[in-house]
């Protein structure tokens, strides 16, 4: 590779992570969500939901991924999902470092990887046609939570 390939390369590189200043915190800063990264912080907020009998919505999430940086900036920066989404339980499951325990946490929720959106009905069910895997909508998410009753 000459010297200026490198270059461009690096300017590239660059200009990726710029876009992604911040990371799934950042993104999701206005919206009441609980950020998990191990298999025990999420049955712990699925148990506390679960006592409430508060829904929960799982959002599968990684810093690298495009599919949740787009989804981030468009379907939950939308009034009427914050809005929605206010109104039950969300949980971040971020599985940016792609460790043992991320790979735990998808195998808990039985997703594939980012993005994935489960709805869930309590600790250890799934509503009915209840999940969306890949990049969504803001109208394909409003359908999840009217289809799971949330």
């Amino acid at each position: 590779m000459s010297a200026s390939s490198r270059i461009r390369a690096a300017i590239l590189f660059a200009s990726c992570l710029a876009l992604n200043v911040g990371g799934v915190e950042a993104q999701m800063a206005d919206l009441a969500a609980v950020r998990v990264t191990s298999v025990a912080q999420l049955e712990s907020v699925l148990r506390k939901a679960s006592a409430r009998r508060e829904p929960v919505l799982a959002y599968v999430t990684a810093e690298w991924c495009p599919s949740c940086r787009a989804m981030d900036r468009t379907v939950f920066a939308d009034p009427v999902v914050k809005k929605r989404l206010g109104e039950l339980t969300l949980v971040v499951v971020d599985v940016t470092r792609d460790g043992d325990g991320e790979r735990a946490m998808l195998a808990r929720l039985k997703a594939e990887g980012p993005p994935t959106l489960i709805a869930l009905n309590g600790p250890s069910r799934t509503a009915a046609n209840a999940r969306i895997v890949g990049m969504s909508s803001k109208n394909a998410l409003l359908d999840l939570l009217n289809s799971a009753g949330m």
